[in-house]
């Protein structure tokens, strides 16, 4: 009890010095990403929002191959903070081009859905929601690499998920993870994707 009193009081100094709150124990990380590695376990790849979104272009077969052919012996899974900023997307149009459609035809709120409540079981794909101390991970990495065109939290947070499980590469079109020294796969994504608007937007 005297331990956790003394943790509680040092967090509460440093919050109060320098508005952040204190990076949480190495210790208190290194179990959660060996219970999550273990949970996985060593044969899988996280996928990021760039994935899915051309896994919903009708005409568009590049990355819905990859998961359901090529990496079909393999596990999939994502961060609830993807799926949140690919829900956002599908339901919420913008300017840039809106290509999704689900199988029934299925479009804006409707798709987004079908998302939540079939793509994601159907391709196999687990949604983890990480606990504080991987979001202040995130956190630090989106302040220090706020400079990266088109860089969010969202992205910062899968890199984290992705060194945290001590990974190469993600499931992306995005050039930012490269960026952060995480290969892409397919490897030719990035310049493949690099001038859709759509699933940068």
């Amino acid at each position: 009890m005297a331990k956790h009193k003394k943790r509680s009081k040092n967090n509460q100094d440093e919050l109060v010095r320098t508005g952040n709150p204190p990076a949480p124990p190495d210790e208190e990380l290194d179990a959660y990403w060996k219970s999550l590695g273990q949970r996985l376990g060593q044969l899988t790849y996280y996928v990021d929002s760039c994935a899915i979104l051309s896994c919903l272009v009708p005409d568009d077969d590049y990355f819905r191959n990859l998961l359901t052919k090529e990496l079909n012996t393999y596990r999939l899974f994502t961060s609830s903070h993807v799926v949140v900023e690919t829900v956002r997307r599908l339901a919420r149009r913008t300017s840039a081009p809106y290509p999704f459609r689900g199988p029934a035809n299925e479009q804006d709120a409707d798709l987004a859905v079908y998302l939540v409540s079939r793509w994601l079981a159907e391709h196999r794909v687990e949604v983890v929601c990480v606990p504080e101390s991987v979001y202040e991970l995130g956190r630090a990495n989106f302040e220090r690499y706020k400079y990266l065109k088109g860089w969010d939290l969202t992205d910062a947070l899968s890199t984290e998920i992705v060194k945290g499980l001590k990974q190469q590469s993600i499931i992306s079109g995005d050039k930012g993870f490269l960026e952060q020294g995480i290969m892409l796969m397919p490897s030719d994504a990035w310049t493949r994707y690099r001038d859709q608007s759509w699933m940068f937007e």
